[in-house]
């Protein structure tokens, strides 16, 4: 018998904005424009707990992006905090129960 439990995650999709792709531009790579990939992560009930989720994820998820993006990372911006993480990307998170 399969065992089915319940994950107790939910999902992020982090989606490239104008920031990423003015980088881009200067990198001169090819861009896909729309492209998004999704991440688990912990699960939470309000805003306050959401917050907290992204504070503690969206370096991961930014340094994620950007290796997928060019692998030096000597060419990847300098300032990586939560601030340009939420200019470069357009956060979907589901909503809450």
């Amino acid at each position: 018998m399969i065992n089915r439990g319940v994950f107790d995650r939910s999902s992020e999709a982090a989606r490239s904005s104008t920031g990423r792709e003015d980088w881009m531009t200067r990198m001169c790579s090819p861009m896909s424009r729309g492209e998004q990939t999704a991440y688990l992560v912990p699960d939470f009930e309000d805003d306050e707990e959401e917050q907290a989720m992204l504070d503690k994820v969206y370096i991961q998820v930014f340094e994620n992006e950007l290796y997928g993006w060019h692998t030096d990372e000597s060419v990847w911006p300098a300032t990586r905090d939560l601030e340009t993480f939420r200019e470069w990307f357009s956060i979907e998170l589901p909503l809450r129960r």
